[in-house]
């Protein structure tokens, strides 16, 4: 996959180990590329946003991570 950042990679090992059946949905339909952007879109907007609000930058990585990467919701 071509254009992901740290995130996208991130989302895609988590589909991988946690939710292969998800990741063969999203192949299957051509939706996983976009689905990897938008989870990487989604990470660094919640990045800025805590960032904004004053939290250090690996703090907030570290809560998009969990709240955004490792969703279980597609």
């Amino acid at each position: 996959m071509t254009g992901l950042n740290k995130f996208g990679r991130q989302r895609l090992a988590f589909l991988r180990s946690r939710h292969p059946q998800i990741l063969k949905k999203l192949e299957d339909h051509g939706l996983l590329q976009i689905h990897l952007y938008y989870a990487q879109k989604r990470a660094g907007w919640r990045v800025d946003q805590l960032v904004t609000a004053g939290m250090e930058e690996p703090e907030a990585e570290q809560v998009a991570l969990r709240e955004v990467i490792q969703e279980n919701s597609i």
